[in-house]
């Protein structure tokens, strides 16, 4: 706040901004409700700039210089006042780093599209400051000289000024605990207020060989931070389960703790693990380290946590009932009995039985259960008509691995008998495949969905209706109604999640069921796009129009020619304005913006490099014509790694070499962290670069070259 006004319209001024200026707008409602404005420029100019004290720096951590700065004029105080005019010589940026301080002034280079920010401070910054990191201890004084400008009436003039810096180690991680633990993942839970740019964590055996041993790095926890959502309180649970698949590191905002899951083939189940974490930063660390004591557990049976997510959402391992399971909704009948097996997701867990499954149902009054000892069954008791939960919770891990909605309806008296289904006709597969499977209760008849002829079913006496529809042409095709799981004539499940779209091929045929009284269908035709269309060859595309797009091989593909505004794939909207990862044969939809020409590029080897080239002799060649002057060209080259190992690359004569990881659209550099088992890379050497790259994947060098290159 700069300025306030009394309601007697005396302005009270309360600081400045950049450089000693500041503008406010005045408004002004006299009784008669006539209304004015005014704009307000204040301006400060400082005689005298006064440091202030500055505590020791720990290693890794920044301060802003404008905070250790203050203005007067005269003996009063500027408040708020900042410079951007600073200055530093290079010879005093040189002794700054010499002794441990890195300057760094805000630019653009800071700016991530909402805000400036840089490492080793928090919060949002200010174009234009100056930000001193503390890269190595240095307990002794260092002056830090620098000029700093004020504008007046002549222009602007420079003043000497200066400020003491020294620094310390790092300090240790707090509150380092295991959160979880199971026989494969072990996750930690700690608390840093630092900016190091990683974290040590090194995992040992009772004999204290190293079993495990990565570095976490801080920026990817930043980038993968948990908001403090009060609306989604369940997804803080991830903090105390398995952090995403592994081998990742997450901060969670409300309790202001880092949260990292080990797992390697190297941790053996029921042996005890001594795990240590300390902050690293330029090549240096805390001088404690911090550790704990953990021991891993038998086999459990699952490695799902239900807890992470709402209780209003049904998932987890499969419960099987009779032929179908309870995710498909089957009829259970009040009165009847039934053995519910839970299909657990680790094989020796179910063989050995290691793991002890508890059972639980939210309304005991429509079903009881009880677990069968030895075994991970359960006896259910439908009692009377009415919805409850059912959630089974493994022993091991202490999670709930499972939990679904069921309904139990009451007996019928027979009077809706329609006889048994005849498998026959073009919906043999549906009674002989599909139903059996997921709801062999059903009762009703299948019904038929066509463009023309919307379904009503009003009078329908059944919970639920299954639907079959197919498609008459290539397209999509858009639900009056929102429907959940889709199967296709083989009885494989094409899609899920509550849509109201689908995209389907001609005369694919879909079964599905719902619980609505009215169902209609649309359909929108769309083109396809090939590898052929290339800039040279464009489709000829319409506004708001889709496109579907088949990949040929795995790779890298962008659209372009007209601007893409959506996307979709597998059934799920995907982001593809700029590109996407596809496997060979997937396909994607994309949803144009304009009319056009739309063409598709991707990284076309025309070479594929192995480890036997080796050396000038037996290099692989790529033969390009001479560009002119001011052009270029580029071609392709594939290399697959035979096993997880580093390998260094030697392009001569390119005037660029760029390597790309075919699931991303930008580069790889040297440092970068590529694959869940990448170390960082070596430093640039020139023509050469050093990637560590696991077994089986892929990378994609581009080379380029000028007619400097010949």
């Amino acid at each position: 706040m700069y300025a306030t006004v009394e309601k007697n319209g005396k302005i009270t001024l309360k600081g400045v901004s950049k450089n000693g200026e500041a503008v406010v707008s005045i408004w002004v409602v006299a009784d008669n409700g006539i209304e004015g404005e005014c704009m307000l420029q204040i301006t400060a100019k400082p005689d005298t700039i006064i440091p202030k004290k500055v505590k020791p720096l720990k290693v890794g951590d920044g301060i802003r210089l404008a905070d250790y700065l203050e203005y007067k004029n005269g003996k009063n105080k500027i408040p708020n006042y900042w410079s951007s005019l600073i200055l530093f010589s290079d010879e005093e940026i040189n002794k700054a780093y010499e002794a441990g301080y890195e300057l760094h002034r805000v630019g653009e280079e800071d700016f991530d599209g909402n805000k400036y920010t840089y490492p080793s401070v928090d919060g949002t910054l200010r174009e234009g400051e100056w930000i001193i990191t503390a890269i190595k201890a240095n307990s002794g004084k260092h002056t830090l000289n620098f000029k700093d400008g004020k504008i007046d009436s002549t222009g602007v003039s420079f003043v000497d000024a200066s400020i003491e810096l020294s620094s310390v180690q790092m300090d240790p991680v707090k509150g380092l605990k295991v959160a979880y633990v199971d026989d494969k993942y072990i996750t930690l839970n700690f608390a840093y207020a630092g900016h190091p740019e990683a974290f040590d964590i090194e995992v040992s055996d009772a004999r204290g060989s190293i079993v495990y041993k990565k570095l976490a790095s801080r920026q990817d926890a930043l980038d993968n931070i948990v908001l403090n959502d009060a609306d989604r309180p369940w997804i803080q649970e991830e903090q105390r389960s398995i952090v995403g698949k592994g081998n990742q590191i997450k901060y969670f905002e409300k309790t202001k703790t880092y949260a990292y899951t080990i797992t390697t083939d190297r941790l053996m189940r029921l042996s005890a693990y001594t795990i240590s974490v300390k902050p690293v930063y330029n090549g240096q660390s805390a001088a404690k380290v911090a550790t704990t004591k953990t021991k891993t557990t038998n086999i459990p049976a699952s490695y799902q946590n239900m807890n992470m997510y709402d209780t209003n959402y049904y998932d987890g391992i499969d419960i099987k009932v009779g032929t179908s399971t309870l995710g498909n909704n089957p009829y259970l009948t009040s009165g009847n009995t039934y053995t519910l097996e839970a299909v657990v997701d680790n094989y020796l867990a179910k063989t050995r039985g290691t793991d002890t499954l508890t059972w639980k149902s939210s309304n005991t009054k429509v079903a009881s259960i009880k677990a069968n000892p030895g075994s991970y069954t359960a006896s259910l008791k439908a009692v009377q008509k009415g919805n409850t939960t059912i959630t089974v919770t493994s022993k091991i891990t202490k999670k709930v691995i499972a939990r679904w909605a069921i309904s139990v309806k009451s007996v019928g008296n027979g009077n809706d008998y329609r006889g048994d289904f005849e498998f026959g006709g073009s919906d043999r597969e549906f009674y002989q495949w599909i139903l059996p499977i997921n709801d062999p209760y059903y009762e009703g008849r299948l019904e038929v969905l066509t463009l023309t002829t919307p379904l009503d079913l009003s009078d329908n006496y059944y919970d639920h209706t299954w639907i079959s529809f197919t498609a008459p042409e290539f397209g999509q095709y858009t639900f009056s109604e929102e429907i959940d799981k889709v199967y296709d004539s083989t009885g494989k499940e094409i899609g899920t999640g509550n849509s109201y779209t689908l995209f389907l091929e001609a005369n694919q045929k879909i079964y599905f069921k719902t619980n609505r009284t009215y169902l209609s269908v649309e359909s929108t035709e769309f083109d396809k796009l090939t590898v052929a269309n290339n800039k040279e060859n464009g489709l000829d595309v319409k506004r708001n129009k889709w496109v579907s797009f088949t990949a040929p091989e795995k790779n890298y593909y962008e659209f372009a020619g007209v601007a893409i505004t959506a996307g979709r794939k597998n059934n799920q909207w995907v982001s593809v304005e700029n590109g996407i990862s596809l496997d060979a044969g997937e396909t994607v939809f994309v949803k144009v913006n304009s009319t056009g020409k739309l063409y598709v590029t991707y990284r076309n080897a025309e070479k594929t490099l192995t480890t036997d080239n080796k050396g000038d002799d037996t290099a692989l060649k790529l033969t390009f014509n001479k560009p002119k002057t001011g052009e270029a060209q580029s071609k392709y080259v594939s290399f697959t790694a035979p096993a997880t190992a580093k390998y260094t690359f030697t392009v001569k004569n390119a005037s660029k070499v760029d390597y790309y990881d075919l699931d991303k659209q930008n580069p790889l550099a040297d440092g970068d962290i590529v694959f869940e088992e990448l170390a960082k890379a070596a430093e640039d050497a020139g023509d050469t670069k050093t990637f560590t790259i696991e077994g089986g994947n892929t990378i994609a060098i581009k080379v380029t070259v000028n007619a400097n290159s010949f």
